[in-house]
């Protein structure tokens, strides 16, 4: 099987699985939070992995380095 790298442009394509869909709207609900003297944000992985996560070895690498 071929990996084929991730470009900085891919984040558009993806879309939450149905199972995850609860978390994406939490996240839309605590970003557009509007009241005056606080601030929000989330914090999240901008990708899962686990398990066949060689394909980002150089990615870790390169971060590293």
């Amino acid at each position: 099987m071929l990996h084929q790298p991730f470009e900085e442009t891919d984040y558009q394509m993806r879309r939450a699985s149905e199972e995850y869909e609860c978390i994406r709207e939490a996240e839309e609900l605590v970003l557009n939070f509007k009241k005056e003297n606080v601030k929000t944000f989330v914090i999240a992985a901008g990708l899962l992995y686990g398990k066949e996560e060689a394909i980002l070895n150089s990615h870790f690498k390169q971060a590293w380095l």
